[in-house]
């Protein structure tokens, strides 16, 4: 949520993606605070293809590294895995419905990882031109989950 004299005050940039992100970072710079509530929950869901996850996450990657100068290696996919795991293992899915998200998230993490490795060696490789070159061919305009239909 916002506050309304904040956004009036200074509206969300027009770019491609992160506006949010970059909207935060400049609000911070002028002396605004963020607020974190861990009492609100979102439940947020797209069905995401593999290929769809992968240029999603190689795009907010690449827009980090761009606007905030952010890069790390990815994280090791063990202690994922295993969160995916028992979270699944915890929720009351019908036994039929329990194999398919589990493997419709071990897909997720596994493109999140692939991508974050493959963004990693793009940027080693100490060549702007070639980031924003393979970021255009693999993502193009930044990918935005379809609405369903109603």
């Amino acid at each position: 949520m916002y506050r309304r004299s904040v956004l009036l005050e200074m509206p969300f940039r027009r770019v491609s993606f992160a506006e949010d992100l970059i909207w935060a970072r400049d609000a911070l710079a002028r002396g605004h605070a963020l607020v974190y509530d861990y009492s609100a929950r979102v439940y947020h869901y797209h069905d995401q293809s593999f290929r769809f996850r992968f240029r999603r996450i190689f795009t907010i990657l690449y827009h980090r590294y761009r606007y905030f100068g952010h890069s790390s290696p990815p994280e090791f996919v063990a202690p994922e895995l295993a969160r995916c795991v028992y979270r699944v293992a915890r929720r009351k899915y019908c036994p039929s419905r329990r194999a398919h998200w589990l493997a419709y998230n071990l897909r997720l993490i596994f493109a999140d990882w692939l991508s974050g490795w493959y963004f990693w060696l793009v940027l080693r490789m100490r060549d702007p031109e070639a980031l924003e070159r393979i970021h255009a061919r693999l993502c193009g305009q930044p990918p935005h989950p379809v609405r369903a239909s109603r």
